[in-house]
């Protein structure tokens, strides 16, 4: 049993990079470092190694050395986040007991799979594991240079430098961290309404963070691990789907091609709307959810490659699973995998695979169709009205103007064929840039050598299946209405930079001996000199969005800021907090900047308490009108007017039972009409706010 708990060296300075790698970026955001986030770091690798590994050898996947750690840690952190994630939710544990929970079950998976199985076919070269893990740990650092510090203190002033989607963020991991279950304590900005249908399982690694490190509040979690441990996991994705596919070689070049490669809008048309790094730096689960396609496509490639069906079966179950890290990565990743099988699963006839394919094709129309009715998730079903990428950049203005402005922003089905194939094509060559050209010669010369190979196709299908979201359906009436438009290009990016990699190293390497280290040689040698590329665009990549700077370097007061913190350390996690939240109009001008975000949660990501009504009412309007939660909004908009106004101690007490709110944050200068002895004994005042306790 002990001898298959053993490491090597390349796996413990793997695991103990990692470990170093995360401190590093806690203590350049928080104040100091617990022992407890020691611990929890340190074990946090080898608890996704054993997972994983010991998945793997249950599965019968035989790993080259280089691949023994990477591939099992990605495998375990995707095992580990959704294992922990439904402990969380269904046992009676607390967070912390939760993490020791996962560490015996890991523990145990390890000690008893089968024997490792080592795979032949490569050198024994476990140091380029090292080698990777050191690039993806460097990349992922410089990536997310402009996290530390994420909140600064500008005179009376919070400032918020990242992206404003991290209060989004905070306040669910905030719910996570607190030892009852979020199903339990419901929706974080309507207290007492259910928790929404979301993709939250990510969520649960920096909720166990801040339950490990006390000092460490949910919004620094985001900051000092969620969005980077995300490019770590992009970067251990690339790795181990392009040594799946092709040689060693391939793995360390397609770190360089996703992590080391600008996005193409920087160096191509310049439509920013689909910049690859800064759309992951600004909503990071779009890179849990790519380590979670590629774990699934490597199952797939092993199935299909060997005929075995229980890989293929696994394959999609990952695929599947992977909606509670990102659901538009399993959007993307459950289509891929079931046309992948019907056009490549061995044995097959024609007349099965059409049989198959309609069955499918069926099936997938009536679930659409489901989904529709019941208003769950963004609306999967073609339109003819308001469709797509042209609609969506003419109306959201991600590019300047100009020439490719004035060439794409037309009215999309009202023009000739060949415009409307200019806007694909423009779609595709802004998508993917310098691997658009790559992908084109690599598919000519695989062609004419006749050399095609199983994954050959899945850049294809990544690519049908993003134009249909991109240019097909109309926009989502739940959350942000370019959901399906927008997100799953991320995939398509990532597949073609990762199949390009794997084509430029194939060919380059049949110009050597096997195993020559030329090609090693020359492969880290570039990526070492493009390590330049994250190191200056990753100082302000959150920031690399002008025409949206609004969403950036949010301020507010620092009094609420003060009020929060007293909430977050003197009050129960049950508890409702409220403060001043007035209606705002989603069409003035000030709606969108930094001096009234009331559409964004401040009080529960910085209070980590409930809101009785944590945003404004146009929030609701702007991201949830067809849901029940805008009416209650409203209603509730009202019931706080009206308590301000409660005047003697029985009514305040009847708005208090009915709003279930125990602490309160008044603005300075905010009137309230409650009785004399409540309004001049605040529990707590800072730079004019002052916080009241109901209870």
């Amino acid at each position: 049993m002990m001898k298959k708990l053993r490491l090597n060296i390349s796996q413990c300075i793997c695991s103990l990079a990692c470990s170093a790698t995360c401190l590093f970026w806690m203590r350049h955001v928080s104040s100091g470092i617990h022992a407890g986030a020691i611990l929890f770091f340190w074990l946090m690798p080898l608890v996704f190694f054993y997972l994983g590994d010991g998945a793997l050898r249950w599965l019968r996947i035989p790993l080259r050395p280089v691949q023994a750690f990477p591939v099992a840690f990605l495998f375990g952190s995707f095992l580990g986040i959704l294992l922990l994630f439904f402990f969380h939710l269904f046992l009676p544990l607390p967070l912390q007991a939760a993490d020791g929970l996962l560490f015996l079950v890991a523990l145990c998976v390890a000690a008893s799979a089968p024997t490792r199985r080592i795979a032949s076919g490569e050198a024994d070269r476990p140091w380029l594991a090292v080698a990777a893990t050191v690039m993806i740990l460097a990349a992922a650092t410089l990536w997310t240079q402009d996290l530390r510090p994420a909140l600064t203190v500008q005179g009376n002033q919070v400032v918020i430098g990242p992206w404003i989607d991290a209060l989004f963020h905070a306040e669910f991991i905030a719910e996570f961290h607190d030892d009852a279950s979020p199903i339990k304590l419901g929706h974080p900005d309507l207290a007492g309404r259910p928790l929404p249908i979301y993709h939250y399982a990510t969520y649960i690694l920096p909720a166990s963070v801040e339950a490990w490190s006390p000092g460490t509040t949910a919004f620094e979690t985001v900051m000092t691990f969620w969005i980077p441990f995300g490019f770590v996991q992009l970067g251990f994705a690339a790795f181990c789907l392009a040594t799946e596919w092709s040689s060693d070689l391939a793995g360390i070049a397609a770190i360089a091609a996703v992590l080391l490669v600008p996005s193409a809008p920087t160096y191509s048309i310049p439509v920013y709307y689909y910049s690859f790094h800064w759309i992951l730096a600004v909503s990071i689960g779009l890179a849990y959810g790519i380590a979670g396609l590629s774990a699934g496509l490597i199952l797939l490639t092993r199935g299909l490659r060997e005929n075995h069906n229980y890989l293929i079966l696994s394959g999609l179950g990952f695929l599947a699973a992977d909606a509670f890290l990102k659901v538009h990565a399993a959007l993307v990743g459950i289509p891929l995998g079931l046309i992948w099988i019907v056009c490549c699963k061995k044995g097959w006839s024609v007349r099965r695979r059409l049989l198959v394919g309609v069955a499918l094709a069926v099936t997938g129309y009536c679930a659409m169709r489901v989904l529709h009715h019941v208003n769950v998730g963004p609306n999967l079903l073609p339109a003819l009205h308001d469709v797509g990428f042209a609609w969506a950049t003419s109306r959201i203005l991600m590019m300047p103007s100009g020439f490719w402005h004035d060439l794409i922003l037309r009215p999309y089905f009202y023009l000739p064929i060949v415009h409307r194939l200019t806007v694909v094509f423009l779609l595709v060559a802004t998508t993917l840039g310098i691997w658009l050209p790559i992908w084109m010669v690599l598919l000519f010369w695989k062609r004419r050598r006749e050399q095609w190979q199983l994954f050959d196709v899945v850049p294809l299908l990544v690519g049908v299946i993003f134009l249909y979201y991109a240019l097909c359906t109309t926009r989502s009436k739940l959350g942000s209405l370019d959901e399906l438009w927008h997100r799953p290009f991320v995939f398509f990016y990532f597949i073609a930079a990762v199949w390009c990699a794997t084509g430029l190293t194939a060919a380059f390497e049949r110009r050597f001996q096997r195993h020559a280290v030329g090609p090693l040689a020359l492969v880290l040698g570039l990526s070492a000199l493009l390590m330049a590329v994250p190191w200056v665009q990753g100082k302000d990549v959150q920031h690399s969005m002008r025409l949206y700077a609004g969403n950036t370097n949010t301020r507010f007061d620092l009094g609420f800021y003060h009020c929060a913190l007293f909430v977050r350390t003197h009050s129960a996690q049950t508890d409702i907090v409220q403060s001043n939240q007035p209606p705002v109009d989603p069409l003035s001008e000030n709606f969108d900047s930094g001096e009234n975000r009331t559409i964004d949660p401040f009080l529960s990501a910085m209070a980590e308490r409930r809101g009785y009504l944590g945003r404004s009412p146009a929030y609701w309007i702007q991201s949830a009108s067809q849901t029940p939660e805008m009416k209650v909004s409203e209603e509730r908009a009202d019931t706080l007017k009206r308590m301000r106004m409660a005047n003697d101690d029985s009514t305040l007490k009847g708005f208090r039972d009915q709003t279930g709110i125990r602490w309160y944050i008044a603005s300075p200068g905010e009137p309230l009409s409650w009785p004399t002895d409540i309004v001049q004994h605040p529990v707590f005042t800072s730079e004019g706010y002052r916080l009241y306790d109901l209870q």
